[in-house]
């Protein structure tokens, strides 16, 4: 429960969940495709962003069953092996952190995985829905090869849907196709060993073990080969992170199940309990995470309506996004959320401690911790509290990814704040 409270509802986590409302045909970024959007749009159909959250985040524990069912598919006698290697993809603190971070990879893991795991037209469907989830699940590609059934006629239809489907996302990527600073593959290759710990080693020597038997020689064969044009993307184009690499986690870890059940056993426990754990992060006013914006969005729900929803972001990390509570509030009672520009305006103040602790703040305090500041006020007000602040460079907004999604007839022009700082 407390890692999902510390699942962050900043933008890019928030944006999917926006553009499933708006289902518009487009993700919420260019370089992710509609098919990103499916999970996030039966998630929507929860009663709060809590439980949307922990829907979404039901669904990436299917990763664990997943690698487990993969196991037996390469050896149906490994029982024992398919259970711990699931248990190790269930406490990898990489796929976790992935999960929990609402935004890095999605659930490209999860649908690699599914890939490998399916038949036929089924694998190419999965293909084309990793990548959705990243673009560079693409160098996923080679693990279709693992199965003969994928390249039969009979998966013509799955083949089909994977071209337009990728296709359709291809056409507004950039160069070259993501965005965003990276790193180089040897400091994400380091990143991934620091986050996953002992799971990391034993995702990264599966393909090598799995070489050893005829069982897992053609998964592991393919699986280096995607491991190959990872690396080789991501040190060409200076762009790949460790969560890149967490895409190949379940075919990579299922060449274990070549493995003796008892080596399999002890290499794998040996690595996860020898793997330091800090223990579960202690959340509640935690700037920036689902549990925040839960807390806030209850405190939020008893102001009357109409109302209008800004952020003034001095420094440190933006607390709540708008969005985040709106979308709350538009799960909570859909005919009870109203959202209007020149409604009574509820600012987010956010800003490091020494900051907040060294501004008053306008209007009604609704609720305020050490990084940030819930306040109902009027334009008016507002207006002669932030001319006091404009020499700190405030960033004012926000409010624009809620809107878009639920009042598609807003104009961006309407947001415009008459307070602001000139």
């Amino acid at each position: 429960m407390a890692s999902m409270g510390s699942t962050l509802a900043l933008q890019d986590s928030i944006g999917p969940y926006m553009a499933a409302i708006r289902m518009d045909g487009r993700a919420h970024a260019d370089p992710y495709g509609p098919l990103l959007l499916p999970p996030y749009w039966i998630a929507t159909q929860a009663s709060s962003l809590w439980n949307a959250t922990a829907f979404m985040m039901v669904l990436h524990a299917l990763a664990a069953p997943a690698g487990a069912l993969l196991v037996l598919r390469q050896d149906p006698a490994a029982r024992v092996s398919a259970v711990v290697i699931g248990l190790a993809l269930a406490v990898d603190f990489g796929l976790l952190d992935t999960a929990t971070s609402g935004a890095e990879g999605y659930m490209a893991a999860v649908w690699a995985g599914l890939m490998v795991l399916l038949r036929g037209p089924w694998a190419w469907v999965a293909f084309a829905f990793a990548v959705g989830n990243h673009p560079l699940s693409l160098c996923c590609g080679p693990l279709l090869l693992s199965r003969r059934e994928n390249i039969s006629a009979s998966a013509g239809w799955g083949f089909c849907v994977a071209v337009v489907a990728i296709a359709h996302q291809a056409s507004g990527w950039g160069v070259p196709g993501v965005g965003g600073g990276g790193a180089d593959a040897v400091s994400a290759l380091k990143a991934y060993v620091d986050q996953g710990g002992g799971v990391a080693f034993v995702v990264l020597s599966g393909p090598l073990v799995g070489l050893r038997s005829l069982r897992t020689r053609r998964l592991a064969l393919c699986t280096a080969v995607a491991f190959f044009l990872l690396f080789a993307v991501g040190e060409i184009g200076g762009y790949l992170r460790d969560h890149h690499i967490r895409i190949l986690s379940i075919p990579a870890i299922a060449c274990w199940a070549s493995v003796n059940r008892w080596l399999t056993t002890a290499a794998v426990c040996s690595t996860v309990f020898l793997t330091p754990s800090g223990g579960p992060p202690t959340v509640n006013q935690q700037p920036g995470t689902v549990s925040l914006a839960t807390i806030a969005g209850r405190t939020f729900s008893a102001i009357d309506g109409p109302i209008h929803i800004e952020r003034v972001w001095f420094d440190g990390s933006p607390a709540i996004e708008p969005a985040a509570l709106m979308l709350d509030a538009h799960l909570r009672k859909p005919e009870a959320s109203t959202f209007k520009p020149d409604g009574r305006l509820v600012l987010i103040v956010s800003g490091l401690e020494r900051t907040m602790g060294s501004i008053d703040l306008p209007g009604q305090i609704l609720l305020r911790g050490p990084a940030f500041a819930l306040v109902a006020t009027d334009p008016g007000e507002a207006r002669l509290w932030l001319g006091q602040h404009c020499g700190r460079g405030p960033r004012v907004g926000g409010a624009w990814d809620g809107y878009s999604a639920l009042q598609p007839a807003t104009r961006l022009e309407d947001l415009e704040p008459e307070w602001g700082c000139p």
